[in-house]
């Protein structure tokens, strides 16, 4: 069997060079052109890139942005042209994630309108990794197979390896992704504590009081995603105040969107902070910009791999 043919949206182009290596696949190639109007034409590089009739195609692409998204789409959509034999996208992140459900002022549901789009160009099968909601996943007509892929196996391996993970707590910033955590703990065997963020505004958060679980402890925070990081940094000095020995934080997806005040970028706010060290995956481009370090970035290439290999039998 022909190893499959990895193409990918400009910003995931690295990640998918690692995938490509870890697959031992073939690297799509693409021409682009910017014209005049800053508009964009894509097509396949034939001096680059294998036949793709009968051939597995994968695009890689997280769609962080609406360009990103757009790109994505438009992958889609021009390589299913080409008359694969399959047809498959990996979304390692999706934006608009935490859009999933209307509120009260009756916002529209773009991650789930986002879906729908994707769904539109007619892949043989879209996965996503630690979606926000996984509800989101559920968006579809059935006709294309939608898979949702966990960090839980990736950061449990990566714990067990860690000195003294036998004696950390685990801590969700909310009841969300409670669920999540107390799984990891009981695969640990560590304590778990779950704080009660109420968000009082779009940079705001408030927290009751975590008692004495963690005093005396090694703690460390996860959630899917950083953006600001405001709600990690009050976990942080939460469970400080509370009497922990200290705080490490884990999240999948590094947002971090830059800002030239070191007071408001997320990433030298991290920096600065009381917490220790900070684990997170390059599932999102942005993590291959950090300097910070504080951070470790885990490659997701083998995993996707490994998750490929399974698919394609």
């Amino acid at each position: 069997m022909n190893p499959p043919v990895v193409f990918a949206t400009a910003t995931s182009a690295a990640l998918a060079d690692d995938l490509a290596r870890e697959l031992g696949a073939d690297r799509g190639r693409l021409l682009v052109e910017t014209f005049p109007d800053q508009e964009t034409g894509h097509r396949v590089d034939p001096a680059a890139t294998p036949d793709l009739r009968r051939r597995d195609v994968v695009i890689l692409g997280a769609a962080e942005n609406d360009a990103s998204y757009l790109e994505l789409c438009d992958l889609l959509a021009g390589l299913r042209d080409h008359h694969p034999a399959s047809l498959r996208a990996m979304v390692p992140y999706l934006y608009c994630s935490t859009q999933e459900r209307p509120g009260p002022k009756r916002e529209f549901t773009k991650a789930l309108n986002r879906v729908r789009g994707l769904l539109a160009m007619h892949p043989d099968q879209i996965t996503f990794f630690d979606l926000h909601a996984q509800g989101v996943k559920d968006a579809h007509d059935g006709r294309a197979r939608v898979e949702h892929l966990s960090s839980e196996d990736l950061v449990v391996n990566l714990l067990k390896r860690r000195p003294g993970a036998d004696r950390l707590v685990l801590v969700s910033p909310d009841a969300g992704r409670g669920e999540w955590v107390q799984s990891l703990a009981r695969r640990l065997g560590v304590p778990y504590v779950i704080a009660d963020k109420r968000r009082l505004s779009g940079d705001a958060v408030s927290m009751a009081h975590l008692g004495r679980q963690v005093e005396g402890r090694e703690t460390l925070v996860f959630d899917d995603m950083c953006r600001k990081g405001t709600t990690l940094l009050t976990t942080a000095h939460l469970l400080l105040e509370a009497g922990a020995r200290s705080v490490d934080a884990a999240f999948t997806h590094a947002v971090l969107p830059t800002h030239p005040d070191p007071a408001e970028d997320p990433e030298a706010r991290l920096q600065a902070s009381p917490i220790r060290a900070v684990l997170t995956t390059d599932s999102h481009p942005r993590a291959r910009s950090i300097r910070s370090p504080k951070f470790t970035v885990t490659p997701l290439a083998p995993m996707l791999a490994d998750y490929l290999r399974k698919c394609m039998g």
